[in-house]
């Protein structure tokens, strides 16, 4: 049995309308969902039609639930809408045929199962019956029997069910979408969702902040050059001539790149300008913008070939512009320079991208990883047009591998992975 039911804390004077109030009301003890429009008080059309309008703003704006239920009252499931769009759609005959969406997935939320498609704006609670009867679910041309049924309508009427038989529109199931991409670009906006979202700052007082550079965990460090910045900003082509020069650069000239090149390309780019204290925290600045000043990214070269610079893996500092070698799996870093090879021979040095990730979740809540690639192509935008305005060849790599970066670097492939690669080298 389908039953709209009042949610708990909803209160019928916040309503602001005395048939929504009644409604809501009423709703306490559970009203069948079929029975709504029939039970106005003056039993006219038009009170019908407001009361299927206020039962659907009340549902859609989170004071009234719909559940399955079963004969002996038990819960089976209850639909909460996310967005004020939400539409469910009325009952049909067929409803409840068919399967779940390649989409729906459940999550164990606050010691319940939680169902969720990213296509639709609302989310369904499963008791432990109800995750049994889930799993009963098969592709059918008919509804199942039972409580199963009911609960197969209020997925199908939700938008959490598809036709059994593949569908003859390719763009009908959303084709053009894979499973993991979809989650992750509704997870990081707002609308089809209702998680706490933006900048919350939801582990202060929990986790102590990331230091804004992280300690050097190497030897000896290796200063770089520093560059002329006045030179540079006398004799630098313009930035326009530099926007329209850029390309990615897949085949290198014969000579290697120069520790001072690579020096002016990393201090230009990405060095820290300045440590600035903020309450608890403190951020940095940075020749390139950040979500929320958090600058949690790393640089790691991959350097088999640079004049002035040792070959192996290196951590760039960016306070002290140095590189401080990083002891690894040889096998790995060379397996990282095979991957980031973009034309006929391997580069000779490849950047690696890291992300401390805490650094940015211990802020943003739902966007924090969006926010961090968004940092990551940023910064790789930064560091192609610096090579082109230094005479370096750049060139972003496609995908890297983020166990071989670990086993190279000896870092946690989840509290710093590696999310950006870039190959360097001179220009042909």
């Amino acid at each position: 049995m389908l039953l709209l039911k009042a949610r708990s804390g909803a209160a019928a004077a916040d309503v602001g309308h005395e048939q929504a109030a009644l409604l809501l009301e009423q709703a306490r003890t559970g009203i069948p969902e079929a029975a709504i429009g029939t039970i106005a008080r003056n039993g006219s059309l038009e009170a019908a039609a407001v009361e299927h309008f206020f039962a659907r703003e009340l549902l859609n704006r989170g004071y009234l639930e719909l559940c399955v239920e079963s004969e002996a009252g038990e819960r089976i499931a209850s639909l909460h809408p996310i967005s004020a769009g939400f539409e469910l759609a009325a009952p049909s005959a067929g409803q409840g045929a068919g399967v779940l969406s390649r989409f729906a997935h459940l999550r164990w939320v606050n010691g319940g199962w939680v169902l969720e498609d990213p296509r639709v704006p609302a989310r369904v609670d499963l008791s432990p019956l109800g995750f049994a009867a889930l799993g009963e679910l098969r592709a059918s041309k008919e509804p199942p029997a039972g409580v199963g049924g009911d609960l197969a309508v209020l997925l199908s009427r939700a938008g959490f069910m598809q036709p059994a038989a593949a569908p003859t529109d390719p763009t009908a199931d959303h084709a053009v979408w894979e499973f993991h991409d979809l989650l992750f670009h509704v997870a990081s906006r707002r609308g089809r969702h209702d998680r706490p979202f933006g900048a919350t700052f939801h582990l202060r007082g929990r986790v102590p902040p990331l230091p804004s550079v992280r300690p050097s965990r190497g030897g000896d460090s290796i200063r770089l050059p520093l560059p002329d910045l006045a030179n540079a900003t006398a004799h630098d082509p313009p930035f326009a001539r530099v926007v329209e020069a850029r390309r990615s650069i897949r085949e290198y000239g014969a000579g290697p790149p120069s520790a001072e090149q690579l020096g002016a390309l990393l201090f230009r780019a990405a060095r820290v300008k300045a440590v600035l204290r903020a309450d608890d925290d403190e951020i940095t600045s940075r020749p390139y913008p950040s979500a929320g000043a958090r600058y949690p990214l790393e640089i790691y070269l991959a350097i088999d070939g640079c004049r002035g610079l040792p070959s192996g893996t290196h951590h760039y500092d960016p306070v002290a512009h140095a590189l401080v070698p990083v002891t690894g799996d040889a096998g790995a870093r060379e397996q990282l320079v095979r991957d980031a090879t973009v034309g006929s021979r391997p580069p000779p040095v490849v950047m690696i991208l890291a992300a401390r990730i805490a650094r940015t979740s211990w802020k943003y809540q739902s966007i924090a990883y969006a926010l961090v690639l968004k940092d990551a192509g940023v910064l790789m935008a930064t560091v192609c047009l610096t090579a082109t305005a230094i005479g370096l060849g750049a060139c972003c790599v496609g995908t890297g591998d983020s166990e071989a970066f670990a086993r190279a670097t000896g870092t946690d492939p989840l509290q710093e992975p590696a999310i950006g690669e870039i190959a360097l080298g001179s220009l042909p």
